[in-house]
């Protein structure tokens, strides 16, 4: 009980993304007494995790917005990842972002540049 905030995991697998939140009772939070946790589990297909990072009225076509929301996205985990390593935690530098998911007919995916693939 003595965590603070909520805990948060992102996966990723097959074009669906899943949230997994844990949060503590606010009403029961004296590490000294019996607590709650609770959790939520959000599971949501590629296509519209990727459509929230867009502004409501434009989200029919986020595609065509979505390269520099990837880059600046890319550019914070950069420097998160950059600090982790300066502190000795071990990052994989192999790991490549998720391709974007099939268009809709009659839409197309960006050409991603150089720096996002």
């Amino acid at each position: 009980m003595k965590l603070e905030g909520t805990l948060s995991w992102h996966f990723y697998s097959h074009h669906t993304y899943m949230t997994l939140n844990v949060d503590r009772d606010q009403e029961h939070l004296d590490p000294n007494k019996n607590g709650a946790y609770i959790m939520s589990i959000s599971i949501l297909p590629q296509e519209e995790q990727l459509r929230r990072y867009v502004d409501e009225k434009q989200r029919d076509n986020w595609r065509q917005q979505w390269i520099p929301i990837a880059q600046k996205m890319r550019a914070a985990r950069n420097i998160a990842e950059a600090k982790l390593q300066a502190q000795g935690v071990p990052i994989a530098t192999e790991y490549k972002d998720p391709e974007l998911p099939p268009p809709p007919a009659g839409q197309e995916n960006p050409s991603l540049p150089q720096n996002l693939k």
